[in-house]
This record gives structure tokens, C-alpha cells and sequence, in this order.
């Protein structure tokens, strides 16, 4: 990637809050740096002048591409061969019925691990940051066994259910991912600081969001898209993302193991001679 190329892209990444599907559609038409250009003359477009009318003038280019050398870290694109074409094909059609459900533009990424064979052999192991012990000891079970499968665990980097499956999948010298709800350079939670260190020394740090980019509420929910893309089943039906046991709430019966999308369920009261069900549905 030239320079013009890489300041155009990381341009385009903070001027809009993604995913702006306006924006993709004007960079597939134009390409970066004529978009960006335009998006700096306020000469994009009503839809992407009025997204971008807070930010148009502001240019970290050079501090986040900075930020970026000195993680030894990189900016993926659709032009790149780590890009996982596949992953996000399943965004696809649905973007009319849920405005979120678009692919990312720029990915910002630290770690060894390329992208495209995460995407390729990778299962999602999510769930409460108010987790149970029991709850954390199966995501750390089924962490291990998938690290040992040589299937890279993605998650979030949150405590709970996400921190026991990175350091389980880590543990067993397998590759585990954290796509993360701001930029590569906030370690968040703080308390998660050595943590996203070793998965960037040893994995991967991925996240939509440019440098300095503080996590929010929205970006949580945005990120939990890229997530579920990256686990999506494609070559095995044991895929897909997990959700495991949180702590009850008032009223609120848990099931001891709960699998998104899993048709078997475990049973409410738990025997000591139980066994979690890691069923996942089929791709047929």
C-alpha cells in the first residue's frame, strides 16, 4: 500500500462512524483517495456530507498511521490478500432490513496472525462479563479444545466469559483473536492491558476503529457484527459463536450452557455428572 493510499484509507476510517455503507459504495466507485479528496471538499455526496460535516476537517492521518508503525501493526483493506473476502460476503443482502449489518471498509490490526486464515478456521466463544465460575470454566474447556483443534477462538477482550476464553486458547498455544469496540492502541477493559499485549504478541488485535478511539456503548454492539462474520461456519458444522452462563438475575432462571442458535440445550439444574452440549448448528 503507498503512503497516499494508507492516509486516504485512514482518513476515510475516522471522518464517518462505521459501517457507512454510503461511503463503501463511493470508495468501490471512485477509489480511496479520490473519495477521500471528496469527502474533504465536501463535495461527496448530501448522505456522506451530512455523516462526515463533524469530522471533514479534522486530519489525524499521520498521528494514527504513526501509532500504527510503533505497534508494528498494519491497515487491511479489500485490496489486500489477508482481506477475508469470504468471511464478509455474508453481509450480503440483509443491509436493507438491518442498517448495521454492512462490512467493514479498513480493518486496523496488530499481531502475527493473517486474517484471512483466522477467518478460515475460527469459532467465537462470547458471553457475560458477569459470569459464573461454572460459566468460565466451560468457555475456558471449550476454548482449550478448539485451540487444540487448531481453531483460532475470537472474542471481544472483555471480562467474563471473552477474558477466560482468550487466556484458555493462549494457554494451549493455540491463536485466539480480540476485535475490539475501539482503537488498537485503548486497552479496554484496563484491567485487560497484559492480556491484549500477549494476544497481540501471539495473535491478533483487530478493530474497525482508528487510533485513540475511546470504546462506547453503540461500538460495542457494531463490533459484535465482525465477531459473528469471522466465526461464521464455512467449512465444519462444529462452528459458529457461543454464548455461555452469566449470573442470575432477580426472576431470571439461567440455563447452565447456552449456545446461539444451538436447537440442544442443557438442562436448568446441572448434575455433577453433567456435560455441556458444544452442538453448533449445521451449515446444511
Amino acid at each position: 500500500m503507498t503512503d497516499e493510499l494508507a492516509k486516504a484509507w485512514a482518513y476515510l476510517s475516522r471522518v464517518v462512524e462505521p459501517p457507512c455503507p454510503a461511503l463503501a459504495a463511493l470508495v468501490q466507485r471512485v477509489g480511496a483517495v479520490e473519495a477521500a479528496e471528496r469527502v474533504r471538499r465536501g463535495r461527496a455526496g448530501d448522505e456522506i456530507n451530512r455523516y462526515a460535516e463533524a469530522r471533514r476537517d479534522i486530519d489525524c492521518t499521520a498521528d494514527d498511521l504513526a501509532v500504527l508503525a510503533r505497534l508494528g501493526g498494519r491497515l487491511l483493506t479489500a485490496d489486500d490478500d489477508e482481506w477475508p473476502l469470504l468471511a464478509f460476503t455474508g453481509f450480503a443482502g440483509i443491509g436493507e432490513r438491518r442498517p448495521q449489518a454492512h462490512p467493514p471498509m479498513a480493518l486496523w490490526a496488530v499481531g502475527p496472525a493473517a486474517l484471512d486464515d483466522v477467518a478460515w478456521r475460527a469459532a467465537a466463544v462470547v458471553g457475560t462479563r458477569a459470569a459464573t465460575a461454572y460459566g468460565e470454566y466451560v468457555a475456558a474447556d471449550f476454548a482449550t479444545g478448539l485451540a487444540e483443534r487448531d481453531v483460532a477462538v475470537v472474542s471481544g477482550g472483555a471480562f467474563g466469559i471473552d477474558g477466560a476464553a482468550h487466556r484458555s486458547a493462549l494457554a494451549a498455544d493455540g491463536l485466539t483473536v480480540a476485535v475490539l469496540a475501539g482503537g488498537i492502541d485503548v486497552p479496554y477493559p484496563a484491567g485487560h492491558a497484559t492480556l491484549l499485549r500477549r494476544i497481540a504478541e501471539h495473535g491478533l488485535l483487530l478493530s474497525e476503529y482508528p487510533p485513540g478511539v475511546r470504546p462506547a456503548r453503540h461500538r460495542f454492539l457494531t463490533r459484535n457484527r465482525l465477531v459473528a462474520a469471522l466465526a461464521g461456519p464455512r467449512w465444519s458444522w462444529r462452528r459458529g459463536p457461543a454464548a455461555v452462563r452469566r449470573t442470575p438475575r432477580p426472576g431470571h432462571v439461567p440455563w447452565d450452557v447456552r449456545y446461539a442458535r444451538c436447537p440442544a440445550r442443557s438442562r436448568r439444574r446441572p448434575r455433577s455428572d453433567a456435560t455441556p452440549c458444544f452442538a453448533m448448528e449445521r451449515t446444511s
